[in-house]
């Protein structure tokens, strides 16, 4: 079987990643259409299509999607700049953005894609993976061209997604198109059952699946590193969501437990790879902690795995009002067989009922039990105890195989309609 997947990036999208890999290990033929150059792996085709962004002089007029921006318009040029920097970003992110900032790569694919690529000759099925948005308008696309179905990935929800913040005409518009391009689709696959209920109930009719992302452990199994001082650390890798995470309430267990003697301030670290804004600096420095936070910005995801082993504890910040979204850094921790303290889930969110069952993962709800896990972490670093968990001793729920397994059953059932 010949599998197109259309996924407009290629190094963040492990998703989209290793359903590739895991097909094409299945003895199936697979093409990445992408917007990466550095796209490339050996066990699959890819089709790059470089992504030109449209209106670039407009966007920097209006200062779009850049709050620093406009946050700086306010305070040289006064709040009625402001205001009209604001209507200016509004009005072009409504009329003129669909159906997200990244809209220039259709129009990128349907030069290059004109002339069929002999690559795309012979395919079975498409499968668009979102996000953005504008992955799925090329999908379909793409699948109308070649006359064969269509699977569209939501690795989160679009219009229903609890970061969407458009509202009025733009999520009018949004709505419609999301309705359009789930009506050309065979079949939806999504990575979470809260998310397949919500896309059942609003297009009814349709056949989704829920589907866990599965990764290949291979990379993930980096060798403990520890601190010969028995240096307890923590570390938080990827997206940090301003308003939306904290790391406050881990420094101010920490400060509790300095101020009563029971750890050692200067040997406990906060590590934090990937860009976060100025609440983490500020609050290491309300409570006391300046010298222990470590900030080292962003790294290559090839990187990820080797420092994802400099540390003893990989946190896990949810935040409390999305009860349905499992971060991909959750399966992550657990390839890498890390220790993983998960803050602000609520009993009833899907990273709670995925994560407390197995062992090495702290789900503390109260500060005291907080501050129970983070002297238990204390007393192993000093006891120079292993934080390591082997795929033996804890097996993955979902691995790439049982993912590409299931899309297969998916795929199946979409070619048979």
């Amino acid at each position: 079987m010949k599998v197109i997947i259309v996924c407009l990036e290629f190094a963040r999208m492990q998703r989209a990643r290793s359903l590739a890999e895991g097909l094409s290990l299945a003895g199936h033929e697979v093409v990445y259409v992408t917007a990466e150059a550095r796209a490339a792996d050996p066990c699959y085709a890819t089709i790059v299509v470089p992504f030109q962004s449209a209106g670039g002089r407009v966007k920097r007029a209006v200062g779009l999607g850049a709050e620093d921006n406009i946050a700086q318009v306010a305070r040289t040029r006064g709040r009625f700049a402001e205001r009209i920097v604001r209507t200016g970003a509004s009005f072009y992110e409504t009329f003129f953005q669909h159906p997200d900032r990244f809209h220039g790569w259709i129009g990128a694919c349907r030069r290059q894609l004109r002339a069929l690529p002999a690559e795309l000759g012979n395919a079975d099925i498409v499968i668009a993976s979102f996000s953005p948005a504008t992955a799925l308008v090329v999908g379909r696309a793409l699948a109308q061209r070649l006359r064969v179905p269509l699977v569209l990935d939501f690795r989160d929800l679009w219009t229903d997604n609890g970061t969407y913040r458009f509202r009025g005409i733009r999520r009018t518009i949004d709505r419609w198109l999301e309705r359009r391009l789930i009506r050309a689709a065979s079949a939806l696959t999504s990575a979470a059952p809260d998310f397949t209920a919500t896309l059942e109930r609003r297009y009814p009719g349709v056949l989704a699946t829920t589907v866990y992302t599965g990764v290949d452990t291979a990379p993930w199994q980096t060798p403990e590193e520890r601190m010969p001082d028995g240096t307890l650390r923590f570390g938080h890798f990827g997206v940090w969501y301003a308003g939306r995470r904290t790391i406050r309430p881990l420094l101010e267990s920490v400060r509790r437990l300095a101020n009563s003697g029971r750890i050692d301030p200067a040997r406990a670290e906060v590590h934090m790879y990937g860009y976060v804004d100025d609440t983490v600096s500020r609050d290491a420095t309300e409570t006391g902690l300046a010298d222990a936070l470590h900030l080292h910005g962003w790294i290559p995801p090839s990187d990820v795995p080797a420092a994802v082993g400099t540390v003893d504890i990989a946190l896990l910040l949810a935040w409390p009002e999305d009860v349905s979204s499992v971060p991909l850094k959750t399966y992550h921790y657990l390839a890498a067989g890390k220790t993983i303290l998960l803050l602000g889930a609520r009993p009833e969110s899907e990273m709670r009922r995925i994560l407390e069952p197995l062992p090495g993962v702290d789900c503390p709800d109260t500060p005291e039990e907080l501050d129970a896990c983070v002297l238990r972490y204390w007393e192993m670093a000093r006891a120079r105890a292993s934080f390591s968990w082997t795929l033996e001793t804890r097996p993955l729920p979902f691995t790439r195989d049982t993912m590409t397994s299931e899309f297969l059953r998916v795929i199946g059932q979409a070619c048979t309609l």
